[in-house]
């Protein structure tokens, strides 16, 4: 399916019910199914992948496939190291390319016993459950923060202390910070000093959970507004204090253009007309934001540098090879200087073109395109229903400002 995607006037207004948080969506399924449901998640996220985590939570098969779902490969990873039983664990092809080793050497360090069915370091993975014990582990905190989520959300049920030290640079924090945060909603504990957390063993305590509304999803609509002729887009439910990393959205895309003013409804997003000359952001400890942030400077003409990407490169394409062929239709080289930075630079731009756009699978690059409508007429997005992998109603909610999706013909 393509969508041709389009905004005659260029401005955009209306109130947007944002999904739910799937990180804290799928983070809240397992602790629940580890406690015996004792969590009573209100609002959980209709994300395709927090569907899919909560079917094979729920599933009484011992063969489960993920599909694309890389948080809900890595979390039944360990998770299911902990159930008794044998099981196969296995998804796309895509992500069987999703290196999966730091994840499963640690939890073997635990006893677990994990067997690869393919390619060594990579998933498809033979899991025979049972009770894993604490100890020390010596961790690559720069590849994937879910490996260290994965491991703290069965340290409630393993039998004994848990200690993760991280070796060099720690890629997503605030994800790891929301994990610790939710454990201790429900009378885990831990010490975070330095490189290294401790979380002991014990008893999940029962209590009630409201899921926050996605910034990362908000990214889109920062974008969209930073674009915009003018632009008056509320944002309901999202808050100046959240457990999410991905906040800081509101701060960087100030830089862009675009005010927050929060309220009882949400957040006020308009455009404050002040834009950098020149762009920069270190994307580590938010590495979901990177898209939209790139393909909006570089649309409004910004030259940035743009560093802490290297996990882009394992997502569900490698958006910077993605990225790098989407924005060359649009008159931006993005240049590679090294595996963790990324330089754009402006040249001529069509104005008013007919652009069409891949998406490579990916529910990211599909959002983080689309909102190139505001300034060329007429862009069409290939394989759009991706988005639902995140956000369902993604297009439905851009019909409802202004924008005119439809298949193309």
């Amino acid at each position: 399916m393509i969508y041709k995607i389009s905004c005659g006037g260029g401005s955009i207004k209306g109130s947007i019910a944002l999904p739910a948080s799937k990180s804290i969506s799928n983070r809240l399924l397992m602790i629940n199914a580890l406690s015996g449901d004792l969590v009573n998640i209100n609002r959980l996220s209709e994300a395709d992948d927090t569907i899919t985590m909560k079917a094979l939570l729920e599933s009484k098969s011992k063969a489960l496939d993920v599909r694309d779902a890389g948080t809900v490969m890595r979390f039944l990873t360990a998770y299911l190291a902990t159930i008794p039983g044998e099981y196969s664990l296995a998804g796309t092809e895509r992500m069987h390319e999703r290196p999966i080793g730091i994840l499963v050497d640690a939890l073997r360090q635990l006893g677990a016993q994990i067997e690869y069915s393919g390619t060594e370091g990579f998933p498809p993975l033979k899991i025979i459950g049972g009770v894993l014990h604490g100890g020390e582990l010596v961790i690559d905190g720069s590849v994937s923060s879910q490996f260290i989520s994965a491991l703290l959300l069965i340290s409630p049920v393993i039998s004994g202390p848990l200690s993760i030290e991280f070796s060099g640079k720690i890629s997503s924090r605030p994800y790891i910070l929301m994990t610790l945060k939710l454990l201790e909603s429900l009378g885990i504990n831990s010490k975070w000093k330095d490189n290294k957390i401790k979380i002991r063993p014990g008893k999940l305590t029962e209590t009630s959970i409201d899921v926050e509304a996605d910034w990362s999803a908000a990214s889109y609509w920062y974008s969209m507004v930073a674009l915009a002729k003018s632009a008056d887009i509320t944002l309901q439910g999202l808050t100046a204090q959240s457990i999410q990393g991905d906040s800081i959205v509101a701060s960087i895309f100030g830089m862009l253009g675009v005010r927050t003013e929060f309220n009882e409804s949400g957040a006020k997003l308009t455009k404050s007309g002040e834009v950098v000359d020149e762009f920069g952001f270190d994307f580590t400890d938010c590495p979901d934001l990177a898209p939209a942030i790139i393909v909006t400077s570089a649309a409004l003409g910004v030259p940035g540098l743009f560093t802490g990407i290297e996990s882009l490169k394992i997502k569900e394409s490698d958006r910077i090879n993605s990225l790098q062929k989407e924005l060359g239709k649009i008159g931006v080289e993005l240049d590679r200087i090294s595996d963790r930075a990324i330089r754009t630079r402006i040249n001529a731009m069509p104005v008013n073109s007919a652009l069409s756009f891949e998406t490579y699978k990916d529910h990211r690059l599909a959002m983080s395109l689309a909102p190139l409508c505001l300034l060329h007429e007429n862009i069409e997005i290939d394989n759009p229903e991706v988005t639902s992998k995140s956000y369902p109603d993604f297009w439905d909610d851009l019909r409802s400002v202004g924008i005119e999706v439809a298949p193309s013909s």
